[in-house]
């Protein structure tokens, strides 16, 4: 078997090599959580297996991946992160369904709303809908410029609804939209 270790001291299995697959060669992955550089995919039918990073820049086609998206992975580098896909193919969907690259992208409409509580440590808080009144968690990463976590600022966000709970994405100061 060849492993190459790098002078980092991360760590590259070829796939047909690892146990990870049947046979070893290759790995079907769903895609469970994306951002903006790169998707995270958890093996099919072996969750102990954790989730594998998978780039954006890997993937054939214009269309970013979705949720739910099934890939197949190539060779996986195991970096001191986790491991990360080098190598990345799209499943063909099933009879009438669309490749997620004929697909729309979802349409999410923007809520407004008011920082109604900051941590301690100021990096996160929560924002309560001024509709619902609805209360969605924010992290700085979150915020784009001119937007800040400041109690009882006014901002407009898209919502997301994630295992943890609902989550605002894309904060944008109230007066900046």
């Amino acid at each position: 078997m060849k492993i190459d270790v790098n002078n980092s001291g991360n760590v590259t299995i070829p796939m047909r090599q690892s146990r990870l697959g049947p046979g070893g060669e290759r790995v079907r992955v769903e895609v469970v959580q994306v951002g903006p550089l790169f998707a995270l995919a958890k093996v099919v039918g072996k969750p102990g297996l954790g989730k594998i990073r998978v780039d954006h820049k890997l993937i054939d086609g214009p269309q970013p991946l979705c949720i739910g998206d099934s890939l197949v992975l190539g060779p996986i580098e195991y970096l001191r992160t986790g491991p990360r896909a080098l190598s990345v193919r799209r499943l063909e969907p099933a009879k009438g369904n669309l490749l997620s690259s004929q697909r729309r992208r979802p349409v999410f409409h923007r809520c407004r709303g008011s920082i109604t509580r900051i941590a301690a440590s100021g990096t996160f808080g929560q924002i309560t809908e001024a509709v619902t009144g609805r209360r969605f968690f924010v992290h700085t990463s979150q915020l784009r410029p001119g937007a800040h976590l400041h109690f009882n600022s006014e901002v407009s966000f898209t919502p997301a609804e994630t295992p943890r709970g609902l989550v605002a994405l894309e904060v944008h100061s109230a007066s900046a939209r």
